[in-house]
């Protein structure tokens, strides 16, 4: 049975449209009659477990969120809030397109039909969603944090 998981980030934080609520609401009462177990969830503590859970991830497109579906491998739906500032999310989203072969879905194209469709596709084939993965796997950078530490030691000239 699948499992697919629904993060507070788009349903308490990331969608202020009560439209856009009400559709995604909407289609996941959809998708959990045809699919199995949907989780819609307030707020976890442990995402790496939600992630790790999931089938695929639909949220918003953050820069934490991105390198966190990136890390985790994971096929994602990403609906980048208009309200950022400087359209950092639908940057973001699009370059995840590039990397990851994530789906990009604005708040103008969404309605229940536009992700349920979206979602089917990606759920429906195995191939696509092995793809995703490795795409995903392949454009993160789980030692960043490391990186950058070493570059900026690097740089700075220490008494000797």
């Amino acid at each position: 049975m699948r499992i697919f998981s629904l993060f507070s980030s788009i349903i308490e934080k990331g969608l202020h449209s009560s439209l856009v609520k009400v559709l995604v609401a909407s289609v996941f009462r959809h998708l959990q009659l045809i699919l199995g177990i949907v989780i819609v969830t307030r707020f976890l503590h442990s995402m790496d477990l939600a992630y790790a859970a999931a089938d695929l991830i639909v949220s918003r497109a953050g820069a934490m969120t991105c390198s966190e579906i990136l890390a985790a491998g994971k096929p994602s739906i990403l609906i980048p809030s208009p309200n950022a500032a400087e359209g950092h999310q639908l940057n973001n989203a699009s370059l995840m397109a590039d990397l990851a072969g994530s789906r990009v879905i604005t708040e103008d194209e969404i309605d229940s039909t536009t992700l349920r469709t979206a979602i089917e596709e990606i759920l429906d084939n195995e191939g696509l969603m092995a793809e995703m993965s490795e795409r995903a796997l392949r454009a993160a950078k789980p030692n960043a944090a490391a990186e950058i530490a070493r570059h900026v030691l690097s740089l700075v000239k220490l008494p000797t």
